[in-house]
């Protein structure tokens, strides 16, 4: 069955939200993964958070900040989820695209 539903809506300081991935995790759960911070792209104050769903996407939890730097951005590329493993893979910036870095979180 096709719904809609409202996980996150960005809102100030945390305005922007996109680069988004909809995972469904070892334990069973649901989460979307994105980034947000800032109120546009490239920002520093970007980072990348998740909210989680127990019932199949009906509701979901508050956003937990899964990555966040003091000094640099951080932008979503993929999430891999693999047996008990979730790979986030992520890149980062100094406040402007011309210096991009990756890193994976496991």
């Amino acid at each position: 069955m096709d719904r809609f539903t409202h996980v996150y809506k960005g809102s100030p300081p945390d305005h922007c939200v996109c680069d988004q991935a909809l995972r469904q995790l070892p334990n069973g759960e649901w989460a979307i993964i994105f980034m947000t911070g800032g109120d546009h792209e490239p920002r520093k104050d970007n980072y990348i958070a998740m909210c989680r769903s127990k019932d199949r996407g009906t509701t979901w939890s508050k956003p937990e900040t899964v990555l966040r730097f003091d000094d640099r951005a951080c932008l979503l590329s993929e999430v891999i989820v693999h047996q008990e493993e979730i790979r986030v893979i992520v890149e980062s910036h100094l406040g402007h695209f011309e210096d991009w870095q990756v890193f994976v979180l496991i």
